[in-house]
């Protein structure tokens, strides 16, 4: 919820630069340039920061904090989003769209929560994430996930999310093709 006006590292920044705005109206956008330390990149960053039409809005920024809290709800809600272990993590965690033919915009995760055996407080047998991070919506066909009986998570259909995106995320089983909006993160879940 604060931008750090491009500091990449504002551990030493203080507050003008690491300020939160618990009113959420601003998020401290362009209070100045980062340290000379950044000086490769201080040209670039100039003309971005005096750039008011980039600035988040109060709208904007309540948006992000109430996406931000529908995500965690997501992570509460099941165990297979905090495996304890590396060992759980080797046996569970699965990443699709890799190689050659992958869509580089997109990691596709897949964690069992029954194999190879019940993983306490998963609340779900299985789960299957997406984070697209490009500017239009993608679609990827994933053969090992064809025939799941997929659904998108609760918190997405709840008619309080914030992130109305991730609703339209659609999951055809019959051919493991999913399409994924553009900047979202959303999970489908088996029951």
């Amino acid at each position: 919820m604060r931008s750090k006006s491009l500091d990449r590292n504002s551990y030493n920044s203080g507050d003008w630069f690491n300020r939160l705005d618990w009113t959420y109206t601003d998020n401290n956008f362009a209070v100045g340039l980062p340290s000379e330390s950044d000086a490769a990149t201080r040209s670039l960053m100039k003309p971005l920061l005096a750039n008011a039409a980039i600035k988040p809005t109060a709208t904007e920024i309540v948006w992000t904090r109430d996406a931000f809290r529908d995500l965690l709800k997501i992570r509460a809600s099941t165990t297979l989003l905090r495996l304890r272990s590396a060992a759980d993590i080797k046996s569970r965690l699965t990443f699709h769209n890799l190689g050659s033919t992958q869509v580089p915009t997109v990691l596709v995760a897949q964690i069992n929560g029954t194999q190879p055996s019940a993983y306490a407080g998963a609340g779900f047998k299985e789960l299957v994430y997406f984070l697209n991070v490009d500017k239009v919506p993608q679609s990827l066909t994933i053969d090992a996930l064809k025939g799941k009986a997929l659904v998108l998570h609760p918190v997405h259909t709840a008619t309080t999310a914030a992130d109305k995106r991730a609703v339209t995320a659609t999951y055809a089983a019959s051919t493991g093709a999913f399409t994924i909006p553009a900047r979202t993160a959303v999970v489908f879940v088996v029951n």
